[in-house]
Formats: structure tokens, C-alpha cells, sequence
């Protein structure tokens, strides 16, 4: 299991490389720019939550992205940043210093990512899906939703829980 210290380090160098507060919530994913892998649910879920950022790792040929994924991309809210393709260990960084992973696959395909995130004591929330049933146990490693809108409320409900575990160790240390 990683140390504290180097989540903290990740967290902090995630949000000065973005030019980000150090309280700015920050929710990850990958995937292609693809309907299957959850872009157009994560940007759905991006629009709702305005008060957090949403990072996409990972590239698609232009010629695969279809055009409404395009479009959608080009209207995404401003707290979505594209991440472009990143090396393994630029993706585990980003893993270990990011709030949530939000996986929104509707096939499973970024199974290896997910398993990532969890090597790396983020949370995970994944789509309700089969792949993720036996392997995945709920509340236990990582939370299952049905769609967009329980995720949206699932990550408020995650942020609510970060933000009262920051304070209370504020308040141990200061006490």
C-alpha cells in the first residue's frame, strides 16, 4: 500500500501542473473517445458537477471519434480538461493524486485502468455492469452505478465524505 505522503505529493503536484487550488476536487477517467467507454456519460456527469474537474486520459485516432462524440467534446463544460495519451506512469500519478476514478464503460474494456486505480487506494466508481460483478465488491473497493445520474450523486455523496475526512484530520492534528 502507498503512503499518505505520496498521495498528498501526487494531489499537489496534479493540481499545480493544472493550476489548481489544493481544495479543487478533481474526478479522473480513461478510455477511448468512444461511446462505449462512458465519454459521452462522463461529460454528462462533468456538466452536472461544475464545482469539480473532470481529466479524460487517453487518445483516439480522428478518424474513429464519430461525430456527435466530437461535438460533444467541443461543447464540453469547462471544468473537463482531454488529457491526450499518457505514459503508465504519468496515468499512475494522476491515479494516486485524484479524488475519484469515474468509469463509465458501458463493455468492461478499461478493466486494467480500474485495477490501477484500486493498486493505488483511489476510489473507484465503475458502471453496474457484468465484467465488474464478481471481481468488484461493492462499498468494499469500489461503488457500482446504474447511470449517470446515480453517479452524480454518488460522487457528491464521495466528496461530502473526503471533505469531512480532511477536516477531521485537521482537527487530530491540531488537537
Amino acid at each position: 500500500m502507498f503512503q499518505v505522503n505520496q498521495h498528498d505529493l501526487a494531489r499537489t503536484q496534479l493540481r499545480e501542473s493544472l493550476c489548481l487550488e489544493e481544495d479543487t476536487r478533481v474526478v479522473i477517467s480513461t478510455g477511448a473517445c468512444v461511446e462505449s467507454d462512458g465519454i459521452l456519460d462522463f461529460l454528462e456527469a462533468a456538466k452536472l458537477l461544475p464545482e469539480v474537474i473532470f481529466l479524460w486520459y487517453g487518445e483516439t485516432a480522428a478518424w474513429r471519434v464519430k461525430r456527435k462524440i466530437k461535438r460533444a467534446m467541443r461543447e464540453a463544460t469547462e471544468n473537463v480538461c482531454f488529457m491526450g495519451g499518457v505514459d503508465q506512469e504519468e496515468f499512475r500519478q494522476a491515479c494516486l493524486g485524484t479524488d475519484l476514478f469515474l468509469g463509465l464503460s458501458r463493455d468492461g474494456e478499461e478493466e486494467s485502468a480500474v485495477m490501477e486505480v484500486l493498486a493505488c487506494g483511489t476510489p473507484a466508481m465503475v458502471r453496474d455492469i457484468p465484467v465488474y460483478r464478481f471481481r468488484l465488491r461493492e462499498r468494499e473497493n469500489v461503488y457500482r452505478v446504474k447511470d449517470v445520474e446515480e453517479a452524480v450523486s454518488c460522487v457528491k455523496e464521495r466528496m461530502k465524505e473526503r471533505g469531512t475526512e480532511k477536516m477531521m484530520g485537521e482537527k487530530q492534528r491540531m488537537g
